[in-house]
């Protein structure tokens, strides 16, 4: 009883230091109500708003030719509900702006019915959030929909941060190139700062996404991509008719990402999905495990860009780069960012090797989806090598995940993680304090 008791006194302690200061600040704020769902009278209702308070948007139906900001405050933008408050988009430039603060209490929107009016917008997004701090942000309940673009594109511009995107849907309607729901990056092009972090999956220190429907009308980009030192966990999705990728140390010239957890997501095609991989990654490292597939989804595919071209800065993986290991006859392994490595934030080619590991995911009802080496890049299978930079129906010694649902959503009491199935073995040894 002693031990359960202690157990339970360490679990609200825990619970209180992760969410107290947002908590603190929505019990000690106003409620402040935009006169209509127009930008102006929205924005007006934002400047007037400190952080704790909670800004409401009626009811109705708006075109927003220019862009709504919030500026370092730890606010809840609050509309009537989905599809109660409707915001078009009437520009080619971002129509939410969002900055972050370390430090500042919790950002949250909800209630919205967003419609991208399938306007290109080239790279920008609908909604651009830029800056830092751990639970930064939780954009939940609404819906994003009729995208061919960004919907959402989160830069933490090299601080550490970390937020929740929660039971929102993104609707790409039709077939286009560029449509990523989400976009998320570590710093912007050339910066270093998210790789002098160590690897700490199961932790808090990631953008969160679960919870969340991907509706595509065809095969398209990704439901979402990363880049630049970014670190996610995408878990607990329903995706329809795309899948997840995310990029690496090449094009754009950008790093590739830290590392990443996947899983308990439901992936199905209606269509013809033969060219559309199961998933598709060029850097970084993690866990991807309980993923279910269903259709003609082709590859799981794992690749390396730089093992046959050149990308500036960093140059091509073959022993030439001041960026990679260049280990002797092993043309330029480790290749910075790739697969199973952690690299440092500067030249010199110093990293961790960390394996992926992959178990538990399954196609059509039964077919293990095992990782492959993509043939579309020359020398990737020399430098990413299964046993070695990645496992196959292994699952990691030691890892076990972050709560779920995540603590922001306010529904978790416990914030003991879930185990992995099966589950690790239980403690020895205790002993009751009397």
């Amino acid at each position: 009883m002693a031990v359960e008791l202690r157990y339970a006194v360490l679990g609200v302690l825990a619970m209180t230091c992760l969410l107290g200061h947002s908590l603190l600040a929505a019990a000690a704020g106003k409620t402040i109500t935009a006169a209509s769902c127009s930008s102006a009278h929205v924005q007006s209702a934002i400047n007037s708003a400190v952080d704790g308070d909670t800004v409401i948007v009626p009811a109705g139906a708006c075109t927003w030719t220019s862009a709504v900001s919030v500026n370092n405050k730890g606010i809840a933008l609050q509309g009537a509900g989905i599809r109660q408050t409707i915001i078009t988009n009437g520009s080619s430039e971002p129509i939410v702006k969002i900055s972050l603060q370390v430090g500042a209490p919790t950002l949250s929107i909800t209630g919205f019915t967003f419609d991208a009016n399938l306007r290109d917008t080239g790279s920008e997004p609908f909604m651009d959030i830029i800056g830092g701090g751990m639970n930064a942000f939780r954009l939940h309940h609404f819906e994003m929909i009729n995208l061919i673009e960004r919907g959402i594109s989160i830069d933490l511009d090299g601080n550490e941060g970390s937020g929740l995107i929660d039971h929102c849907t993104f609707g790409v309607p039709v077939k286009s190139s560029g449509s990523k729901a989400l976009s998320l990056s570590g710093a912007g092009p050339e910066e270093h700062k998210p790789f002098s972090r160590p690897l700490e999956l199961g932790s808090a220190k990631f953008i969160f996404i679960e919870d969340c429907t991907f509706n595509y009308g065809g095969m398209n980009d990704s439901a979402m991509d990363a880049y630049s030192g970014a670190r996610y966990v995408f878990r607990h999705n329903i995706v329809n008719n795309t899948n997840v990728e995310h990029h690496g140390a090449d094009s754009g010239f950008s790093r590739g990402i830290h590392s990443f957890e996947i899983y308990e997501n439901k992936f199905t095609c209606t269509g013809d999905c033969e060219n559309q991989r199961k998933f598709y990654f060029r850097s970084g490292t993690g866990v991807v495990f309980n993923n279910t597939f269903t259709g003609n989804y082709s590859e799981a595919a794992l690749t390396n860009y730089r093992s046959d071209e050149s990308f500036p800065p960093w140059g091509i993986c073959d022993g030439s780069s001041p960026w990679d290991e260049n280990r002797p006859g092993q043309n330029g392994y480790a290749c910075l960012d790739q697969i199973g490595h952690v690299f440092g934030p500067t030249s010199g080619g110093a990293n961790t090797l960390e394996p992926l590991y992959e178990w538990g995911n399954t196609q059509n009802g039964g077919a293990n989806v095992d990782f492959v080496v993509s043939d579309s890049h020359a020398y990737a299978d020399k430098h990413i090598v299964e046993g070695r930079d990645f496992y196959n129906d292994t699952q990691r010694p030691g890892y076990i995940p972050y709560p779920y649902p995540h603590p922001l959503t306010g529904v978790n009491p416990d914030p003991s993680p879930t185990p992995p199935n099966p589950s690790p073995t239980p403690p020895r040894n205790l002993r009751v304090v009397p």
